[in-house]
């Protein structure tokens, strides 16, 4: 099957559903599908074997996009005519302008959940993250929830009919215990997250003089990532003492 992947950022910028869209790219390729990915990321041609189209001015999501487009519209138009199935991620500009051509070129749409997009602390209030995720929504013929919390975050937009949730899968060929822990060794807690308000990390932060006093052991929190919240906090973990 040719499967056309739509998403808004992708490799080499990091991130979930980056390396989401990468793993499942590839998967699927090496199971005999034809991918192509189309995204608004500047960046190589080709990723770990898989075409990528970049179509940068698509970044902003706002007016520069839209006097963008229909420079671009000729390729993308070609990109779905040669595909049999568009699969977006995000609910955003990609998905919005992938699938309404996916419906008028009569090809099926599917749009995949990652909380960008979707969320309204993703938008805060952006006229055109709003429109966008109006129309990705209206466009999907079916909607992919990674969880019961963002499939119900999608009600909000779409008859639960047209919601399937599929959680994320964990390659157990890369993430595999390597043993147990040495009797002395502290309890250690990670967060590989990027510095958004969205992720949470500063609950995190905050809780960590709670489980330092419940636990039994030393602990270690080792957050790993970058973001805007980075600055706040590291000076809040200095406040807290932790």
């Amino acid at each position: 099957m040719r499967i056309l992947m739509a998403q808004d950022t992708f490799l080499p910028k990091l991130g979930g559903a980056e390396i989401h869209v990468w793993k499942l790219s590839k998967g699927l390729a090496d199971r005999g599908h034809q991918i192509t990915i189309v995204t608004a990321t500047p960046g190589p041609i080709v990723v770990d074997g898989l075409k990528v189209h970049r179509f940068p001015y698509l970044q902003s999501q706002g007016k520069r996009a839209m006097i963008s487009l229909p420079f671009y519209l000729p390729s993308l138009i070609r990109l779905v005519v040669s595909h049999e199935i568009v699969h977006g991620h995000y609910s955003a500009l990609c998905s919005a302008v992938l699938g309404t051509l996916a419906k008028s070129l009569s090809r099926p749409f599917v749009m995949t959940l990652h909380g960008y997009g979707t969320l309204d602390s993703s938008v805060q209030g952006n006229i055109w993250l709003n429109k966008w995720r109006s129309i990705a929504f209206y466009m999907a013929d079916k909607v992919i929830a990674t969880s019961d919390e963002m499939a119900e975050v999608a009600r909000q937009f779409v008859p639960m009919e047209r919601i399937v949730i599929i959680p994320n899968g964990v390659d157990t060929s890369e993430f595999m215990p390597s043993g147990k822990s040495l009797p002395d060794s502290p309890f250690r807690i990670a967060a590989i997250r990027r510095l958004v308000p969205k992720n949470g990390v500063q609950y995190l932060i905050e809780a960590m003089p709670f489980i330092l006093e419940l636990s039994r052991k030393p602990v270690e929190c080792w957050i790993v990532g970058d973001g805007r919240l980075r600055g706040y906090l590291e000076k809040r973990a200095k406040e807290l003492g932790v």
